[in-house]
């Protein structure tokens, strides 16, 4: 921990960026379990400022990852809960370089 009073949490961007795309993870999981409307509210809302977070950190890979979280989790709310198993392996699959592309 960085320790300054207005200091990010973890002093790196990228850290910084990852911790607040687990945050959205986070948010998105309990927005979906959630048996309450305003808990499900105030868990989408939370979500939503932390991937402006994950953009603000300007850790490219953090904001996309976020942003696909979020996706997975407005549209497995729209088909159905199948669509999160298998959301994040669409997501890994995008996030990974082909290595004839390095």
């Amino acid at each position: 921990m960085s320790g300054g009073a207005l200091a990010p949490p973890l002093g790196y961007g990228n850290a910084n960026g990852a911790l607040f795309a687990i945050g959205v993870a986070a948010a998105c999981i309990v927005a979906g379990l959630a048996n309450k409307e305003p808990i499900r509210r105030v868990a989408a809302v939370l979500a939503v400022v932390l991937f402006g977070l994950a953009v603000f950190t300007l850790s490219k890979t953090a904001a996309v990852l976020a942003l696909g979280i979020l996706v997975i989790a407005i549209v497995a709310h729209g088909l159905g809960r199948w669509v999160a198993l298998v959301g994040p392996f669409v997501v890994l699959a995008a996030s990974l370089r082909p290595s004839f592309l390095a």
